[in-house]
């Protein structure tokens, strides 16, 4: 899975830095060479409202269409849509994956904790790693995308030996440490580019069926 991961990144990122390409440098993080767009983004606020203009209307749909029609791996996909630093909300999801949930919880309105929602295999793993914990609200599923607790940093969880019996540190963001290194390495990587920062993230608004 990781290198199944890291490949769908790396295609999402060089569609983004397409794209930049041919707008002229105008996504952040895209890295196309327009020095006076970067110089005049940096010093106006109206430049940074358009790149998220054209973030939210070129880039986010396309992850959205992949996550609706399962052509896009949901887990990979909701958290290169994160990286992006769009709070447009989501509302789509795969129609399998929404006939589950309400097939397992019905009409009702409650709210879905994670330990209770997956134990026995009720929920596909998707769910558990895309929702976790959840609100039900007339037919509509409510949860936010984010990560917590980012300011505290990167902590420390364990090591693990490489070839040879050395042995490395792994570092870890907390909410992130599902994923093992490389999810973290991304965040950070956007936290420092300023893409996204600590409080990023978006709202989730699916409803049951469309």
């Amino acid at each position: 899975m990781p290198n199944f991961f890291q490949t769908f990144l790396n295609q999402v990122g060089q569609r983004y830095k397409e794209t930049d390409k041919r707008l002229g440098g105008w996504l952040p993080g895209g890295g196309a060479a327009a020095p006076p767009v970067r110089a005049f983004q940096a010093a106006a606020p109206i430049a940074g409202r358009l790149a998220n203009k054209i973030r939210d209307e070129k880039i986010i749909p396309v992850i959205d269409k992949g996550i609706e029609t399962g052509a896009l791996p949901i887990k990979e996909a909701m958290f290169a849509r994160y990286l992006t630093g769009t709070s447009k909300p989501l509302t789509v999801y795969p129609q399998p994956l929404i006939d589950k949930i309400s097939t397992t919880f019905g009409p009702e309105n409650t709210v879905v904790g994670a330990q209770s929602a997956y134990t026995g295999g009720t929920m596909p793993q998707d769910v558990a790693y895309s929702l976790g914990r959840f609100n039900i609200k007339d037919k509509v599923i409510y949860d936010r995308y984010k990560f917590d607790d980012l300011e505290k940093g990167r902590q420390s969880a364990g090591f693990y030996l490489l070839p040879g019996g050395l042995l490395m540190d792994t570092s870890v963001y907390a909410d992130a440490a599902a994923g093992g290194n490389l999810p973290s390495d991304l965040i950070e990587l956007g936290l420092k580019t300023g893409i996204i920062n600590p409080s990023s993230g978006y709202d989730i608004r699916v409803p049951y069926k469309k």
